[in-house]
């Protein structure tokens, strides 16, 4: 309500209360303002959002997601429904993701370095000193952590005054919800700062549908540092190494079916999944090919969700598996997310038989 001392100013307020809305009218009369108000407030509410939205927070937007999580029990997130506070508007915003508008809005959501509202913070890094959007994880080690592993390509790599024999990495994202496809972020460049710079803006896409591509952008990687002679952009007579970083279980692959039974039936391997679960077959059969042009394929796991299963069967189709069979392991724990990712890039880049060129 306002006070208000002129006799010519008559203020009307409207508090709205759920589905239900209680006008308060205020008049002037004898330098009194008076109001109505309910005796007890509302409780009864509806439903926010409304039952009509798509996007709720409970059952909907993949909460929880079964794939990953099997045994997980449904009740624990529905019992957040038509509650509002900090907790249920991060997961709002981690489900919508960088690329997802809310129902009939137009807009993206402030934590999208796409919103004119996403706000930047500077942060330090053993890259130097960057801006980064929020802090969600486990996406900010990542950023972090590749950053981290760039540093450590640069530092190998500033002795040498000819930038046309340095080391020449690219930035690939496999997330794009577009077709399912893969997106060249940062082509094939020896400007590490340039590589870090486009890391630190790194975001997931939303919670809802299939968004993890590992094999287009497999595709996408193998096409864009293959040598120019093979079609690619990448130089002769130099090692290729792919570093796969994922999250979760692949859900698109771009490779039609028949190509790929057409691969498992001439180059049989128990490796592959054979059960018709292609989208786990497509990325083995990529890392299976980039192994026959003898680059090496680092498929390294991210959070409590990282399918090692899926992952070993890759790093040891691509010869990179430890003497367990296993792929690089990343953790669980959020506190040691970026620790564990940097050791694990500084050991593969400083691996003596391996040179992180196109």
């Amino acid at each position: 309500m306002a006070e208000n001392s002129a006799a010519t100013a008559i203020p009307v307020t409207q508090v709205a209360y759920g589905s239900g809305a209680v006008r308060a009218a205020a008049r002037l009369s004898s330098g009194v303002v008076a109001a109505s108000y309910p005796t007890v407030p509302p409780y009864k509410r509806n439903w926010c959002p409304p039952i009509s939205t798509t996007r709720r927070l409970e059952r909907r937007l993949n909460n929880p997601n079964s794939s990953n999580w099997p045994s997980a029990n449904a009740s624990a997130i529905w019992n957040y429904k038509n509650k509002l506070g900090y907790l249920t508007y991060l997961q709002f915003m981690l489900d919508f993701g960088k690329d997802m508008k809310p129902d009939g809005s137009n807009v993206f959501t402030p934590l999208s370095t796409s919103s004119p509202n996403c706000v930047q913070h500077s942060e330090g890094t053993a890259g130097g000193t960057f801006n980064f959007p929020a802090s969600a994880q486990p996406e900010h080690a990542a950023r972090r952590s590749l950053i981290a592993a760039l540093a450590t390509i640069k530092e190998r790599n500033d002795p040498i005054p000819n930038v046309n024999y340095r080391d020449h990495v690219t930035l690939i994202t496999f997330d794009n919800l577009s077709g399912g496809d893969a997106a060249v972020i940062q082509p094939l460049t020896s400007n590490y700062n340039n590589v870090m710079q486009s890391s630190s803006q790194l975001q997931a896409v939303n919670d809802d549908g299939y968004s993890t591509a590992t094999e287009a952008g497999m595709i996408t990687a193998f096409q864009t540092i293959k040598p120019v002679s093979k079609g690619g952009t990448g130089r002769e007579r130099t090692s290729k190494v792919v570093v796969l970083l994922t999250d979760g279980v692949p859900n698109l692959y771009r490779t039609p079916q028949s190509t790929i039974d057409n691969y498992r039936t001439n180059n049989p391997s128990g490796e592959f999944y054979n059960n018709y679960a292609y989208w786990y077959d497509a990325p083995l059969m990529q890392t299976a090919q980039m192994k026959g042009e003898k680059w090496d394929v680092y498929p390294v796991g991210l959070g409590v969700a990282a399918d090692y299963a899926f992952l070993d069967k890759m790093a040891r189709i691509g010869g990179t598996a430890d003497a367990a069979g296993q792929a690089p392991r990343g953790t669980g724990d959020p506190a040691a997310y970026e620790a564990v990712l940097t050791d694990i890039f500084r050991e593969i880049i400083l691996k003596p038989r391996t040179q992180l060129v196109q």
